[in-house]
C-alpha cells in the first residue's frame, strides 16, 4: 500500500518534502514501515493517502507560518517605533 510522507521542519523552514512510501499496514492513527510503527501525525512527519493531500497540507502549514511571522514582524515594528520615540528622562 502506498502513502505519502510529508515533512516540513518547523525549526528550519527550508526543508519541505513529500516522499512516496510503501506501508505494510495501517490503523486509524499509525502506519507500519519495515516493521516499525509510526504515528500518522507527528512532529516530524505526517502520512497522507495522496500526493495532493500531502501538498495541500504543506501549503496550508507554510501559509500559517508566514501569517504568524508577518504578525510578529508588525508587532516588532511597533516596538521599534516605541523605542525610537523614547525620550531621556
Amino acid at each position: 500500500m502506498t502513502k505519502f510522507k510529508a515533512r516540513i521542519c518547523t525549526q528550519w523552514d527550508l526543508e519541505a518534502r513529500i516522499e512516496r512510501v510503501e506501508i505494510e499496514r495501517e490503523t486509524e492513527k499509525s502506519v507500519w514501515i519495515c516493521g516499525n510503527r509510526n504515528a500518522k501525525r507527528s512532529e516530524w512527519y505526517n502520512y497522507y493517502d495522496t500526493w495532493e493531500d500531502a501538498h495541500k497540507a504543506l501549503l496550508n502549514q507554510q501559509k500559517a507560518c508566514v501569517d504568524s511571522l508577518r504578525l510578529r514582524l508588525e508587532r516588532s515594528k511597533g516596538v521599534l517605533g516605541n523605542i525610537k520615540g523614547m525620550k531621556k528622562t
